[in-house]
């Protein structure tokens, strides 16, 4: 979710990267702030759009976060191994990257994602001539 943020630089193009509303990162955001002595996420409005970014601390939360991630992962490498041939598991597949740890951006958007924007269709307005008009508000 931060990674997103910091890549993506907004709530609204970070939401789908990490498969969530927009409505539901900003509250993890706003969770996650109220957790530290200090914001991980800045929110900034503006006129046109306005966007997210992680301040320092944020940058170093997530830093820290990949460190201990890498170290954990090293560790239990062996036992990952064990249960791959317990269980028959083909350990020379890679493994899969779960949905939630993808970060997609605009360049990389799932093809499911691109053929729902193709198929949704701007709202036509109804089409009512002049002449509908005019007698509407004459009264005739």
């Amino acid at each position: 979710m931060l990674e997103a943020i910091d890549r993506l630089g907004s709530i609204s193009a970070a939401a789908p990267a990490v498969d969530l509303s927009i409505r539901q990162l900003l509250a993890s955001v706003h969770i996650l702030n109220s957790l530290f002595d200090e914001p991980l996420v800045e929110l900034r409005r503006g006129r046109h759009g306005g966007g997210a970014s992680l301040t320092p601390i944020g940058k170093e939360v997530l830093a820290r976060f990949r460190e201990m991630e890498l170290i954990a992962n090293r560790a239990l490498k062996p036992y990952f191994r064990a249960f791959e041939k317990r269980f028959g598991i083909d350990s020379t597949t890679p493994p899969a990257i779960p949905r939630y740890a993808q970060i997609i951006g605009p360049h990389n958007v799932p093809p499911l994602a691109k053929e729902q924007a193709r198929q949704r269709k701007p709202r036509q307005k109804t089409k009512t001539s002049a002449k509908r008009l005019y007698s509407r508000k004459e009264g005739r």
